[in-house]
């Protein structure tokens, strides 16, 4: 066999490798963010990928000349396996932008995407919130736990030994559910003292008509709403770095899980 059948007997494997690192960076955070150009992401996978080739196993093999249909379902079960554990990883954070939009939005500061469709994402708290979220995520080391937990699947499961039937259903229905209480439990004390700041206009309304609350009322909530965030930003914070944990620890005991024998 000459050099260049070496050379390509390799190609398959490589790629397969890089797939399985590709799907992390579509959901994983930070890393999937839109600002990042899609150039130096496909180079950084290409270039962790050759890392880390020759050191993993590969289980990938097939009698006849792969064709782009026998390849397939193997390329998208090795996207899943690294798609699965950026996304759950991912939720917390989604979920605060979430509870972020909830915030702005029962204070009045998503008005300007009324006014402006081209504003539309102009979601200021959301992005407070989302930034906080990754700055704890970082701290606690969840990029780099990620890395080094999808290059430790290669060990049980090599490329291309992968199933569509290792999803985690169960657990990505569990992250989906702590996902939305986090964001009912971030988001209600705010949206609950605006409330009782409504009710409380409402009242001055009819005792005193010749006030202009339509104006006052506008500024009121913005300053009712980042008073009640400031003061629970610490409590936010504690809630928040809790469930991106526990998210990062589901996220790695699915990649501990792929490959092991069922009961």
């Amino acid at each position: 066999m000459g050099s260049i059948e070496i050379i390509l007997a390799q190609v398959v494997p490589y790629l397969l490798v890089a797939f399985r690192l590709a799907g992390l960076m579509i959901f994983a955070p930070v890393v999937s963010s839109m600002s990042i150009p899609p150039w130096p992401k496909a180079i950084f996978i290409a270039m962790a990928a050759a890392a880390l080739y020759p050191m993993v196993p590969h289980g990938w093999s097939s009698a006849a000349a792969p064709t782009v249909f026998s390849l397939l379902p193997v390329v998208l079960s090795e996207m899943l396996a690294g798609a699965v554990m950026g996304l759950v990883a991912a939720l917390p954070l989604l979920f605060l932008q979430s509870a972020g939009f909830i915030i702005g939005h029962q204070m009045g500061l998503n008005l300007v995407a009324s006014y402006s469709p081209d504003e539309a994402t102009s979601d200021a708290i959301g992005q407070l919130l989302l930034g906080i979220g990754t700055s704890g995520f970082i701290v606690v080391g969840g990029l780099e736990a990620l890395f080094l937990g999808l290059a430790g699947t290669f060990e049980r499961v090599p490329a291309g030994s992968l199933g569509l039937a290792d999803v985690p259903l169960d657990g990505f229905i569990a992250a989906v559910t702590a996902g939305t209480e986090l964001a009912l439990r971030l988001a209600m004390p705010v949206v609950g003292t605006l409330l009782i700041l409504l009710l409380v206009l409402g009242v001055l309304s009819r005792v005193v008509p010749q006030l202009n609350l339509m104006t006052i009322g506008f500024t009121f909530k913005v300053l009712a709403g980042l008073a009640m965030l400031a003061w629970s930003i610490f409590a936010v914070s504690e809630v928040a770095g809790d469930e991106i944990t526990a998210a990062l620890v589901q996220a790695l005991s699915y990649a501990r899980s792929l490959g092991a024998e069922g009961p």
